[in-house]
């Protein structure tokens, strides 16, 4: 065609079909890309929050280690303490006992002392037979001296308000304790006795003992 506006008309829709294609080419790559930036910032978004997630859970086992840690060792405290418990327990119910032992034993000491002394307090009222026991009570005896306690016959008096008799022959001496403490003679004369202790089961400092000499 030689009509100059049909190769206007060409050209115009030659140019627009290379302005549409490069168009679109240059829209085609910007959009492969751009859903490939989505791909990778999702990705990294998802390993991001995977990665808080784990430390989360890392930190809660690490407190759940922690707490059964300390239960377990709440637990072999608790075991520890009831087994204290039980050694105070039994010391204590071993303490009661031994103490009940010394009071029936100081009870019965205590009771044929004085039923001793009523029968020689009787025998003497009635004058039957002449007077050879005497009894001294409450004599004071000081613990935990090292030469032991020396007691002079001429200081004594007996129940019944008497001075000790002077003694020809060393007399025969029995010993009465009453609070808890076993005695024995170290050294006996016509004069004196000197007591020492054997054993001591209190804490006291002086004890009360008694005294009932017979002569030979």
């Amino acid at each position: 065609m030689s009509d100059d506006h049909y190769y206007e008309l060409k050209y115009k829709l030659e140019y627009l079909t290379t302005i549409v294609i490069v168009v679109l080419s240059v829209g085609g790559y910007f959009g492969y890309h751009w859903f490939e930036d989505i791909k990778i910032d999702a990705a990294k978004n998802l390993a991001n929050k995977t990665k808080v997630t784990e430390q989360k859970f890392d930190s809660i086992n690490f407190k759940l280690n922690v707490t059964d840690y300390k239960v377990n060792d709440f637990n072999d405290k608790i075991i520890e303490y009831q087994s204290k418990a039980k050694s105070i327990s039994d010391n204590q119910n071993k303490l009661v006992a031994d103490q009940n032992i010394i009071r029936n034993s100081l009870t019965m000491s205590k009771d044929s002392l004085t039923g001793l002394s009523n029968k020689i307090d009787k025998i003497n009222s009635k004058n039957i037979l002449k007077q050879n026991f005497y009894v001294v009570r409450d004599i004071q005896y000081v613990l935990d001296k090292t030469d032991g306690n020396k007691f002079f016959f001429k200081d004594l008096i007996t129940t019944t308000g008497d001075k000790l008799p002077q003694f020809e022959k060393i007399p025969f001496v029995s010993i009465s304790t009453g609070d808890g403490i076993e005695l024995w003679i170290s050294e006996l004369t016509k004069e004196s006795i000197t007591l020492d202790e054997s054993r001591t089961r209190t804490d006291l400092k002086v004890a009360k003992i008694n005294l009932m000499f017979s002569e030979q």
